[in-house]
């Protein structure tokens, strides 16, 4: 349990706090974190830690985006549902489509999505946008 939390919360906080001088030079600086929708949920597909653990990279966001504004730096996350991985599913769930029915939009996530996702929240253009969770899971938060 302390292995994923410390490295999902405390290796996260150690990494903002040793990129802060580069952000702060930075015309564009941006904190993206990533999280999912059992962290945000509690979890029944993840493990318990991994649901915790993510849970509190949500709570994070929120705390550095308050804190790092003022300095121009927007802190916002990823909140993903079930995503591809290359040559795997990616999470605990034996069956991909026992999770696909869960899924509104009827599909699991690509890379793809996910890249664009990345790329928007570190654009120019999100620059108002901070302390946000995108939720980037087909509608998997809202139920089905």
């Amino acid at each position: 349990f302390e292995t994923v939390v410390d490295h999902l919360i405390v290796l996260s906080m150690k990494t903002i706090k040793y990129t802060l001088p580069y952000l702060k030079q930075s015309k564009a600086p941006r904190i993206i974190m990533m999280t999912t929708v059992e962290g945000e949920q509690g979890g029944s597909y993840e493990s318990i830690a991994n649901a915790v653990g993510k849970g509190g990279c949500a709570a994070l966001t929120k705390a550095c985006a308050v804190r790092l504004a003022p300095f121009g730096i927007t802190v916002n996350a990823i909140s993903k549902g079930a995503i591809w991985r290359v040559g795997e599913y990616a999470a605990d769930v034996p069956d991909p489509k026992l999770r696909e029915s869960a899924i509104p939009l009827g599909r699991i996530g690509t890379d793809t999505d996910l890249a664009n996702a990345i790329c928007f929240l570190a654009s120019e253009e999100s620059g108002y946008i901070t302390g946000e969770m995108l939720q980037l899971s087909g509608g998997l938060q809202l139920g089905k």
